[in-house]
């Protein structure tokens, strides 16, 4: 540790010498600009000004690969990494559903685009820049788009709606794309503590933002799946008994879905904790529905289970909302004091 003394010069500017050392190998030299971000803990961290870097290409060797999954889980990590330009180069008597998985990534995620194509090879752009996009914001539009996606679903379930239920299933790729979008970006503050700072955000509130999007992801999941359920019904209904017991376990969800994210977005500990409490009450309400679809065969038995066990998944990741809203509040409040923060939440798998 290198500690040296503060002067004053005049009669407000306070002065510090830099290490010649660190100054040398950072190349700082007389006439240099450095950039000062304050940090959360008090600290002030010093950074030479330096010219944007230019993009950087990443290869993607097709022969390492063992099919087009494999390719597409590839670009969404070199995506997650901020990589701006990747090349793919496909082998010989390569298979058309591998130039099909370069073709569909850029409508899975948000950004990259296709910015050359050959015979062999694809060129991937990513235009979008994630410290542009405030994560509240992002994490708020998610939950918009699930909360109406459960509505939807299971009004398509009640009303034997197929094509509002087949909706439904494509919404969830918009729910993927913000949810990696949101992943990036705190990776991208990880990396860079001045992207934080422009942001308004620490490392460890975008960590419980990233969960809270993950989480988010998850009910999205179910939301299709209960749509899905809903297309195999077909024109054969539930069984109004069926209905009935549906209805409590549906607003028992739901409401720990709003109460959570409500919790979240308004930093409350009571509602937080009011999401979490509701768990047992779903339990209760799942075990009274699994009653009734016992006595159901065939397609509608098991449409009936795959909704009751959605829906009950989604009320226990509106508890993990709720822990990730109470570790949110924990963390502002250490970081306030001065205190470590809480580590994060448990998942669900």
């Amino acid at each position: 540790m290198d500690e040296r003394r503060v002067q004053l010069v005049g009669q407000s500017t306070f002065v510090v010498s830099l290490p010649k050392d660190w100054a040398d190998a950072v190349g700082i030299k007389r006439g240099s600009r450095v950039q000062m971000t304050p940090t959360v803990d008090g600290s002030l961290m010093v950074q030479p000004v330096r010219p944007k870097p230019a993009p950087r290409e990443i290869e993607v060797d097709g022969r390492e690969l063992t099919g087009p999954g494999h390719l597409t889980r590839r670009l969404v990590s070199l995506y997650l990494l901020g990589a701006t330009l990747v090349r793919v180069t496909l082998p010989e008597g390569l298979s058309p559903a591998l130039r099909r998985a370069v073709r569909d990534f850029p409508h899975m995620v948000i950004g990259p685009h296709i910015l050359e194509e050959d015979a062999r090879s694809f060129v991937l752009q990513d235009l979008a820049d994630a410290s542009q996009v405030p994560m509240d914001k992002g994490l708020r539009r998610m939950h918009l788009i699930v909360r109406s996606m459960l509505q939807d679903a299971l009004t398509a379930v009640r009303t034997q709606d197929r094509e509002l239920a087949r909706d439904v299933v494509l919404r969830d790729a918009d729910v993927d794309r913000l949810q990696w979008l949101l992943r990036k970006e705190h990776l991208t503050v990880l990396e860079d503590v001045t992207i934080a700072q422009r942001l308004g955000t620490t490392p460890v509130l975008s960590f419980h933002l990233a969960e809270a999007a993950r989480t988010l992801e998850r009910i999205g999941d179910h939301a299709e799946n209960i749509a899905k359920a809903a297309v195999d019904l077909g024109s054969t209904p539930l069984p109004p008994p069926v209905l009935d017991a549906l209805t409590p376990l549906e607003s028992i969800a739901l409401s720990a879905l709003e109460t959570a994210t409500d919790a979240l977005f308004k930093e409350d500990e009571r509602r937080a904790n009011a999401a979490i409490e509701r768990a047992e009450e779903l339990h209760r309400a799942h075990q009274r529905y699994a009653l009734r679809i016992r006595r159901l065969r065939g397609r509608p038995a098991l449409a009936g289970m795959a909704i009751g066990e959605s829906l009950r998944r989604t009320g226990l990741y509106a508890a993990d909302l709720g822990e990730t809203a109470m570790d949110l509040c924990a963390a502002k409040g250490a970081m306030a004091g001065g205190r470590a923060a809480p580590e994060s939440p448990r998942n669900r798998s």
